[in-house]
């Protein structure tokens, strides 16, 4: 009887072994998969600025149609539909928020929350940003374009195993 209960003990905690190193090692993957959809995110909307400041030297922005290719980027990568909630066949539960901030050679730091623009502010170069949701800090010198996402919580199967926001963030500075 002592055998039998032992090996009815080990099949458990062997099977809740396995559903957590699963459910960790998707989580993984699909955390590997936001920090690239983050980049491509960043460096497509940095490539989005206008012809007319760009010959005279400044690098101005086009925030609106860097908006539209910073969605399209997460809609592709993430599997959300047109208000950025996940159709079924994606990872994530929750709807994904994105901050975006845009910083012009106009000395302008333009900040969009989910498409929405939510504040504008006057910076001189070089600015040491603060991520409000990372509170990471980076160095800004030259024109930036910085997307943060926030994808919620991941998939655990487990009830005990309490998962936290999966949030990425990304800059680039686009150099001619």
């Amino acid at each position: 009887m002592k055998a039998f209960i032992v090996g009815i003990a080990l099949i458990i905690l062997m099977t809740l072994m396995l559903v957590f190193q699963s459910d960790n090692y998707n989580c993984r993957l699909e955390t590997e998969n936001l920090k690239y959809c983050c980049e491509e995110a960043s460096d497509s909307a940095s490539l989005c600025y206008t012809e007319i400041h760009d010959k005279k030297g400044y690098k101005i922005y086009d925030e609106q149609e860097g908006i539209r290719v910073i969605e399209r980027t997460i809609k592709n990568y993430l599997k959300t539909n047109e208000n950025l909630e996940p159709i079924p066949k994606s990872y994530w539960t929750e709807k994904i928020n994105y901050t975006a901030y845009f910083f012009d050679d106009d000395k302008t730091c333009s900040i969009y929350r989910n498409g929405a623009k939510i504040k504008e502010s006057v910076f001189n170069y070089p600015f040491l940003f603060t991520d409000e949701e990372l509170q990471y800090k980076k160095s800004i010198s030259s024109p930036n374009v910085i997307v943060t996402i926030n994808a919620g919580k991941s998939k655990y199967r487990l009830s005990f195993i309490k998962p936290k926001d999966i949030i990425r963030s990304s800059g680039y500075e686009y150099e001619i």
